[in-house]
Parts: structure tokens; C-alpha cells; sequence
């Protein structure tokens, strides 16, 4: 009768474990189908970066002569940074610049619209 008993309980413990690894054979593609959702997600949330890593690439070797011991031209920044101030405060008289060039040229080598002849008499 002994065996009897401890063929079933081998029996039981048995389904018990097939149970238990189908319990986790379910998790474990859950947590696989997460993962993949997770780098889904991402990729979604850094494509920018993606689109960028050719400027990256480009500016890495400027930005390590920046924050490089020694560069051999010490003053180009410097350079650069008062150039970008200067067109940032001319920036916006350049497009006034131009307009009137363009008046003068249309009003008959610079002579004023009040003038001139209307073209038409209203």
C-alpha cells in the first residue's frame, strides 16, 4: 500500500510542476511581448536623435576643439561668437536694407515717389 501512496503523490506533484511551468512559460512571453513593446516605444521616443547623429557626427570634432586642452586656433570661437552677435542685432535691418535699394532703383535712379507723374490719374 506504500507504493501505492507515493505514486500518487509523484503523480500530483507531477501536475503540479506542469502547472507551475506553464504558469511561467505564459509570463515569460508576456514579459518578452513587453519588452519588444517597450523598444517599440523607444525607438518612437529617440527617432529624432537618429535624424540627427549625421550634424552629431559633425559637430563632435568642433565641440572637442572647444573643450580641448590646447586648440591651435584659440581665438575662433571667439571669433564666431561676436560674428553671431553682430548679425543677431543686424538681422533685422538687412531686409530694410534691401527694400530700399530696391525703391531707389524703381523710382528712376533715386528720385523720390512724390516726384514723379502718377501713371494715373484718379
Amino acid at each position: 500500500m506504500a507504493g501505492i501512496f507515493e505514486v500518487k503523490d509523484l503523480e500530483a506533484r507531477k501536475r503540479a510542476l506542469v502547472a507551475e511551468s506553464e504558469i511561467y512559460r505564459q509570463t515569460l512571453k508576456l514579459e518578452v511581448q513587453n519588452v519588444r513593446l517597450y523598444a517599440v516605444g523607444f525607438k518612437r521616443q529617440y527617432a529624432m536623435f537618429r535624424t540627427l547623429q549625421p550634424l552629431l557626427m559633425l559637430g563632435l570634432p568642433f565641440a572637442g576643439s572647444l573643450f580641448g586642452r590646447r586648440s591651435r586656433r584659440p581665438g575662433l570661437f571667439r571669433k564666431a561668437l561676436i560674428g553671431w552677435k553682430i548679425f543677431k542685432q543686424l538681422s533685422p535691418w538687412i531686409p530694410r536694407l534691401f527694400a530700399k535699394g530696391a525703391a531707389r532703383r524703381r523710382n528712376n535712379g533715386g528720385t523720390p515717389a512724390e516726384e514723379r507723374e502718377p501713371s494715373s490719374v484718379i
